[in-house]
């Protein structure tokens, strides 16, 4: 079991990194993410929009990233599952833990098996979800109703833009 010295000094390291990310995430990406996504659809990089970029990212990114997220506590689930024991043997635990052998200590790898599983599970349902979805969206300068040609850096064109996909589509494509 961790003493408490190496507690507070695991729990500071992992404050130290998730109080960053935490902050860039509410204070620069979703803001510039909410801004994006309202004209994603001007935005074309070769046969992709950003609307392409904005739903895969979405649907496919965010859960192989909890998969990759996922692999430590995989790697370790293997170990449990070959042994037979939770907590593995010299493993040190935050609190006092009564160890589980047997079918118990393999449910538990199991368990973990499923979670990635179920995540690998969810990034491919998104992957065809998302491309069924986007076949029919065409880019901002494929619009015939558009009169011009957006660019990413001028707002009024990306304002226009966004005005006529919805007057086309019916639909707003902005994602809140």
């Amino acid at each position: 079991m961790y003493s408490k010295q190496e507690k507070i000094k695991i729990i500071t390291k992992n404050l130290a990194v998730l109080i960053p990310v935490y902050l860039f995430m509410q204070l620069w990406f979703f803001p510039k993410m909410s801004e994006y996504s309202e004209n994603a659809n001007c935005h074309i990089y070769g046969p992709l929009t950003g609307v392409h970029i904005v739903f895969y990212g979405v649907f496919v990114g965010i859960p192989l990233s909890v998969v990759i997220f996922l692999i430590p506590s995989a790697l370790r689930a293997v170990k449990v599952y070959k042994l037979g024991q939770f907590p593995l043997p010299g493993e040190k635990v935050m609190e006092l833990t009564k160890y589980t052998y047997g079918t118990r200590a393999k449910v538990q790898a199991v368990l973990v098996f499923a979670f990635v599983l179920l995540f690998f599970i969810i990034a491919g349902w998104g992957a065809v979800a998302v491309n069924k979805t986007l076949q029919h969206i065409k880019p901002c300068a494929a619009n015939k109703s558009l009169k011009v040609v957006a660019s990413p850096q001028d707002s009024l064109n990306r304002r226009i833009c966004y005005a006529n996909y919805v007057r086309r589509f019916g639909c707003p494509l902005a994602l809140r």
